[in-house]
């Protein structure tokens, strides 16, 4: 009697062992396949990117001075890039907004200190605008704060956010008071906008609780919510993002990336 249940406890415990190896190696190849919610693609450039303020599909600013780079070789530089031509002595340029241009095809817009205005013109050099004042707000709230970002109805300052919605009202949130603004994203495949700090990435969104959510004429209070879709890209990456937009990405390493991020 005795041996018959030392045989059945053996049994049940050689079961349990292989039944536990299962789960853990089951485990382990989950954690291994997981899927990122981005995807990079390394753009082909020899372009100087110390010092990155703004980087789309044809135009770097790098240091004060904007470029124009392409996948080809220019002939004149024998490289990527080639400086833009301006009537600009200095090199201080800082990109503004996108949307003030009048060349559509590089609605790309600058300033050197917040007094001027550029813009490229359809020989894509960059021009002094003489007349700002369709532009003066932008300037100003460009002067008066340490980050400021303008584009697509998203305007983001040390202290305060500004989007304007589907409902053609604009929305007004406090920026974090203790944390620094390194990047502002408009969208990213429908959603958005983001606001990405040092230490957290947020997003505009509608407190669960909020009271417009239960009754129809009270409008919805928009706050600051953290959002993991970055968490992914900030992980792999860490502390070498130098740039980063809705489409690109640059990193210590003098490397640039077209970025994709598939959102569910």
């Amino acid at each position: 009697m005795k041996k018959k249940l030392l045989t059945v406890l053996l049994l049940i415990i050689l079961l349990l062992g292989f039944t536990g190896c299962g789960k853990k190696e089951q485990l382990k190849i989950s954690n291994e396949t997981k899927e990122k919610n981005y995807e990079l693609k390394q753009i082909n450039s020899d372009c100087n990117l110390e010092n990155i303020t703004f980087l789309n599909k044809d135009v770097i600013v790098a240091e004060g001075k904007v470029y124009l780079y392409a996948d080809k070789k220019y002939s004149e530089t024998d490289t990527h890039c080639k400086n833009a031509v301006t009537d600009n002595p200095n090199d201080n340029f800082v990109y503004l907004d996108n949307a003030h241009s009048s060349n559509y095809n590089h609605p790309e817009s600058f300033t050197t200190d917040g007094n001027d205005f550029y813009y490229f013109d359809y020989d894509l050099n960059l021009k002094k605008q003489s007349d700002i004042s369709n532009v003066s707000n932008i300037l100003k709230n460009y002067r008066d704060n340490s980050f400021y970002y303008y584009s697509n109805g998203l305007e983001v300052t040390d202290k305060k956010i500004k989007y304007e919605y589907a409902t053609e009202k604009d929305t007004y949130v406090n920026t974090p008071s203790d944390e620094k603004i390194l990047y502002a994203i408009d969208y990213i495949n429908g959603r958005g906008p983001f606001i990405i700090t040092e230490n957290n990435a947020y997003t505009l969104g509608v407190d669960k609780n909020d009271k417009c959510h239960e009754y129809e004429d009270v409008e919805c209070t928009y706050v600051l919510k953290k959002t993991d879709i970055f968490d992914d890209l900030f992980k792999d990456f860490k502390n070498e993002i130098v740039y980063l937009s809705r489409d690109y990405l640059a990193t210590k390493d003098n490397k640039m990336y077209k970025i994709s991020f598939k959102l569910q």
